[in-house]
């Protein structure tokens, strides 16, 4: 198991002032290393200086995940408002996040080819939210459209009936009114 850095051992409130200077990106290794003397926490230069190498490829890769799901976000359109587009928002920003840390982990670094396949899977999962949301709109039409037309056969029966017991079109028109919520 490997050791934990020197900056790891910190303080985690001292830690955090280190990555908040990191993370704004306009101070030099010195500038950091004078702050951490300041705050009685002295540590080498070297130390300070791979530490924020490392924090800065990690902000560059989550940078690079955020970019890749906000292209993917910006694919889902009107549908990023409901509960699955928020899903796959945060899921697309995970998986970009992830991957791209995993290819960058390995030695070898990121190849066009591993991009390439990330976003093709990015695609498809966008396509298959596409689907899925044809399907239920589909569904929800055929389902309006059997209400409707059971409304009618009922308001078509109850007029029937009303006829035949001859009631008058006020009370037939009450009636449908009653039985069927319909005005008319």
């Amino acid at each position: 198991m490997a050791r934990k850095s020197r900056i790891s051992q910190l303080d985690p409130a001292i830690k955090a002032v280190i990555d908040q200077l990191i993370r704004e990106g306009r101070h030099t290794i010195d500038e950091i290393v004078a702050h951490l003397q300041e705050l009685g926490a002295p540590i080498a230069r070297s130390t300070v200086g791979t530490y924020k190498k490392r924090m800065e490829a990690q902000l560059a890769k989550y940078r690079e995940a955020q970019e890749v799901a906000g292209v993917w976000i910006a694919q889902l359109g009107q549908q990023a408002d409901s509960h699955t587009g928020q899903l796959l928002a945060e899921l697309l920003k995970t998986v970009a996040f992830r991957t791209l840390a995993d290819l960058q982990d390995q030695d070898k670094g990121t190849e066009p080819g591993d991009l390439m396949l990330l976003a093709k899977a990015l695609d498809h999962m966008a396509r298959a939210q596409k689907t899925d949301h044809e399907f239920r709109e589909k569904v929800r039409a055929a389902y309006r459209a059997e209400l409707e037309a059971r409304a009618r056969a009922a308001q078509e029966e109850v007029a029937a009936v009303a006829r035949s017991a001859g009631l008058s079109e006020e009370a037939a028109a009450r009636l449908r009114e009653i039985v069927l919520g319909v005005v008319g």
